[in-house]
């Protein structure tokens, strides 16, 4: 003899599906502003210069240097700060 399974244990997976169906489209729709707002194309945003327009230039034209030209500059900029702190002692 087989046992026949009951409707209870269906209807408990079908509860909780939809429970969790439920929470996931409140999460959804509380995260999906900040998700079109990323969204949008970078020329909408303003990107603030902070005196230093070159590099907000670059960041808005997207000619960001390569690895090996920050590299370089960075050298530079640590030789200028060690030779003005040798000129101080």
């Amino acid at each position: 003899m087989s046992r026949q399974g009951g409707g209870f244990g269906f209807v408990m997976l079908l509860v909780v599906l939809a429970v969790v169906l439920l929470i996931t489209a409140k999460a959804w729709k509380s995260a999906a502003p900040t998700a079109i707002e990323v969204a949008t194309p970078a020329g909408d945003v303003t990107i603030p210069d902070h005196g230093a327009s070159e590099a907000a230039g670059q960041v808005r034209s997207g000619g960001l240097p390569d690895l090996s030209d920050m590299r370089r500059e960075t050298g530079t900029h640590t030789q200028q700060v060690e030779e003005t702190l040798q000129q101080i002692d």
